[in-house]
């Protein structure tokens, strides 16, 4: 049986990971002159392209906060705004400078998660990828039962 204590705990540990991982996210976005909401933006062009609208059901973010965020990457050529026959519809690409930039972006991030965990062992690493997964369907599940 889990006691209130354990639970109180473990959100404090969660949050604790959550800023130290956020802490290490924004060491290496600097490194590369990077946003977090260029990131994620990025990767929701990764592979397709999006019109405005797919793009904030996707971000979960209104339109005018959305533009705010894609214009700047825009203006880089970073991401590719074109109109097609339809011209009610603007269409969003990401470049091949951009996907470049992210893949060093994972590339570099998932060689510091790398430095954090080289002394681990398989077997310790393969636990806390069980466990998080596990973690995150619970709460997932929570969160979407809670809605209903």
């Amino acid at each position: 049986m889990i006691k209130p204590r354990q639970i109180e705990k473990i959100g404090s540990n969660i949050e604790d990971l959550i800023k130290d991982y956020t802490l290490l996210k924004k060491t290496v976005l600097q490194k590369h002159h990077l946003s977090a909401s260029a990131i994620s933006i990025f990767e929701l062009l990764l592979d397709e392209t999006l019109t405005l609208k797919n793009l904030t059901d996707k971000s979960l973010l209104d339109k005018s906060t959305l533009s705010r965020q894609v214009n700047p990457l825009v203006k880089n050529g970073w991401v590719i705004k074109e109109r097609r026959k339809d011209k009610r519809y603007t269409y969003f690409t990401l470049s091949e400078e951009a996907a470049t930039l992210y893949q060093n972006f994972k590339k570099d991030l998932n060689k510091e998660l790398y430095h954090s965990l080289k002394t681990w062992s398989e077997e310790e690493v393969q636990l806390v990828y069980v466990l998080l997964g596990r973690l995150d369907r619970s709460i997932h599940y929570t969160v979407n039962s809670q809605e209903k």
